[in-house]
Parts: C-alpha cells; sequence; structure tokens
C-alpha cells in the first residue's frame, strides 16, 4: 500500500498526520461525503495538486455516526521534501479554519 510504504519510508520524526472528520449523521450521500472530503484536502493543503500528496479515508459508522477518518503521510510526492498539512497558530485550534456554516448547513452539522 502506497500510504504505508511512504510512512514507512520517511525520514522525518512526525511521519504522518491524522485526524478524523465526525458527524451527527449516521451516513452521507457518496456525493456530499465526496464534497467534503475534497474540500477538507484543499484545506488542509492549500496550494498543493492531488499528485503533490497522498491521502487515505477510512469511512466507518461504529458508533452510530458517521467518521470520516484521514492519514496524510508528512511528504510532498515530488520532492520528497517534509510536507506539514493544515495551518499553524490559532487557525488551527479545532478544525475552526475548515467549519463554515456553508458546510454546516450542507451537512446538517451543527458548527
Amino acid at each position: 500500500d502506497q500510504i504505508k510504504a511512504l510512512i514507512d519510508s520517511s525520514k522525518y520524526a512526525q511521519k504522518y498526520t491524522s485526524g478524523v472528520l465526525s458527524f451527527q449523521e449516521a451516513d452521507l450521500p457518496r456525493e456530499d461525503k465526496d464534497k467534503l472530503m475534497d474540500s477538507f484536502e484543499r484545506a488542509l493543503l492549500p496550494g498543493l495538486d492531488r499528485d503533490q500528496y497522498a491521502c487515505l479515508w477510512v469511512e466507518h459508522r461504529d458508533k452510530e455516526r458517521l467518521e470520516l477518518h484521514f492519514v496524510i503521510p508528512n511528504i510532498e510526492l515530488l520532492s520528497g521534501k517534509r510536507l506539514q498539512p493544515g495551518p499553524t497558530g490559532p487557525a488551527s485550534m479545532r478544525g475552526r479554519w475548515w467549519s463554515t456554516p456553508s458546510w454546516a448547513c450542507m451537512t446538517r452539522m451543527i458548527p
């Protein structure tokens, strides 16, 4: 698997970034999930094209709610340089940089 190989071969101390998007709903339409994951990746990795990073998404509903887990190896694929997904500083707290009212409305989440 590409993600595992990238993480295992990384020379960096923090080899990957991972997290979860958790929703109140038990499920969402596939199209909505795809839009959410794409939007999240674009917000987390601004300015990067899809061929510059790898991201694995895993979906499950073991708590009667939808959860979308992600793992991103901290390496930029074209250059091999360190990749640090996401903003830093106050904007990084609890993903507030991504939780917008428009997405909250679309997914019926409470911001």
